[in-house]
C-alpha cells in the first residue's frame, strides 16, 4: 500500500519567489517612475488618497533643478521591466566637510523612500538594493560625492550592518496644546516672504561655511548646506500637502519670523506645517551669533508656538537645538509654566545615519542637522 505524505507550508511561509542574483538592478526611467510612488503610496499615502500622493511627487519634480537631484533606483524581475520588487530614491544635496585643514564643498547623497513589496519582504532584498546603490554611488566619477545618509526609524543596527552609522540626533519640543498667544504679539513679529527666507537661506550658507572652518581634527565636521534651494523644496511640498489635506488657508502665509536686534545680531526661522502629524516642524534656525542671544532665540519660538497653536497644531519641534537653544527652550517653560510642556533630548525617529564614500571607516560629526537636510 502506498502512503501519501501530504506536506503543508506554515501559515507565515513565504511562496517562492525569485533569487537575489536573478533580479535586475537599474536607475528607473520616466516612464516607470509612476510604480516606484504607486507602490510607495500603499504605504506611505494616508491619509491622502493615492491619486493626490502621486501629484504632489509630481508637481515637487517640477521644481527648478528637482528632476536633476533625485535618482530612482530598483530590483526588478528579470523578465518583467515593471516587476519592481524592492526601490529608493536618492537626492543629491550640497554639503561641506573638514577635517581640520579647512572647509571643502563637496556633495552628499540623502537615499529615502526605501519600499519592498509586501510579497517578498523579509528575504533581504532591501538590504540587497541598498548595496547595489552603495556599489554604484563609490564608483560614480561624474558627481563629486563623499557621503550618503538614511534618515533611519526603529532598529538602526540593520542600518549600521550595511555601514550607515548613526550619529548623534536630539530635538527640542515644546507642546503648545494650553498655550494662549496674543494678537499684539503676532502684530509685533516680522514674518518672512519667501524671497525673504531664500536671502536669509543664502546668508546662512556663507555663514555656515564660516564657522565650519573652525572645526578641529581627527574628526570629520559635515554638513548638508541650508540652502535656499533646500528651503524651496521643503516649503513647496508643505505648501503641496496643506491644499491636498484641505489646510490652505485664504490669509497671509507666515513662512518664518526674523528678528533683528543690531547689524550684527539676527535670529531667523523659517517652518514646516506637518498636519499629517500635528506639529510645526522649523525647518532651519538662523542665528548669527552662538552665545548671547537667547531672549532673540525665545522670541523666535514664542513665534513659532504662536504660529502652530494658529494652524492647529499641537506641538513646535527643532532638530539638532544648540546649548543657546535648549536654554531659551528652558526660559519659555519658566515663561510660561502650565501653557506648554518643553521636553529636550535623544530622537528615536528619523536619525541620520552615514556612510562614507567606499566604505571607509571615519568618525564623522553631522553639524547642524536641522529638518532642512531631510529630503
Amino acid at each position: 500500500m502506498w502512503h501519501i505524505r501530504v506536506y503543508r507550508h506554515k501559515r507565515n511561509d513565504k511562496p517562492p519567489g525569485p533569487l537575489h542574483d536573478e533580479l535586475v538592478f537599474e536607475r528607473l526611467d520616466d516612464a516607470r517612475l509612476l510604480r516606484h510612488y504607486e507602490n510607495n503610496a500603499k504605504t506611505w499615502a494616508a491619509p491622502l488618497s493615492t491619486t493626490d500622493f502621486l501629484d504632489v511627487h509630481f508637481r515637487m519634480s517640477t521644481l527648478p533643478g528637482e528632476a536633476r537631484s533625485f535618482e530612482i533606483w530598483a530590483l526588478r524581475k528579470p523578465d518583467d521591466p515593471l516587476g519592481i520588487i524592492s526601490s529608493c530614491a536618492t537626492y543629491l544635496r550640497d554639503a561641506i566637510m573638514c577635517r581640520g585643514k579647512g572647509v571643502r564643498v563637496t556633495g552628499a547623497v540623502i537615499i529615502s523612500e526605501i519600499y519592498t513589496d509586501p510579497e517578498h519582504r523579509g528575504r533581504g532584498f532591501a538590504k540587497l538594493l541598498l548595496k547595489r546603490v552603495q556599489e554604484c554611488f563609490d564608483k560614480r566619477d561624474d558627481l563629486d560625492i563623499d557621503f550618503t545618509v538614511i534618515f533611519g526609524n526603529g532598529c538602526l543596527n540593520w542600518y549600521l550592518e550595511l555601514g550607515w552609522k548613526p550619529v548623534p540626533a536630539t530635538q527640542l519640543t515644546i507642546n503648545v496644546d494650553r498655550f494662549q498667544t496674543c494678537s499684539s504679539c503676532e502684530d509685533a513679529w516680522e514674518y518672512l516672504t519667501l524671497q525673504e527666507v531664500y536671502n536669509i537661506a543664502n546668508c546662512d550658507v556663507n555663514v555656515s561655511k564660516l564657522r565650519l572652518s573652525k572645526a578641529q581634527g581627527p574628526k570629520t565636521h559635515v554638513q548638508i548646506l541650508p540652502s535656499a534651494f533646500m528651503a524651496r523644496h521643503h516649503l513647496f511640498r508643505s505648501a503641496l500637502l496643506a491644499y491636498k489635506l484641505g489646510q490652505d488657508h485664504a490669509d497671509t502665509r507666515h513662512y518664518g519670523v526674523s528678528i533683528l536686534e543690531d547689524e550684527a545680531t539676527e535670529v531667523s526661522a523659517w517652518w514646516i506645517h506637518d498636519f499629517q502629524n500635528g506639529r510645526l516642524m522649523i525647518g532651519r534656525l538662523y542665528v548669527t551669533r552662538l552665545t548671547n542671544a537667547d531672549e532673540l532665540v525665545v522670541e523666535v519660538l514664542e513665534a513659532a508656538m504662536g504660529e502652530a497653536v494658529r494652524r492647529g497644531l499641537r506641538e513646535v519641534v527643532l532638530w539638532d537645538p544648540s546649548p543657546q537653544v535648549v536654554m531659551a527652550g528652558m526660559e519659555i517653560l519658566e515663561k510660561y509654566e502650565t501653557e506648554v510642556h518643553v521636553t529636550t533630548g535623544e530622537r528615536h525617529e528619523m536619525v541620520p545615519c552615514v556612510r562614507w564614500k567606499g566604505g571607509e571607516e571615519r568618525d564623522v560629526v553631522l553639524e547642524e542637522g536641522h529638518f532642512v537636510s531631510w529630503s
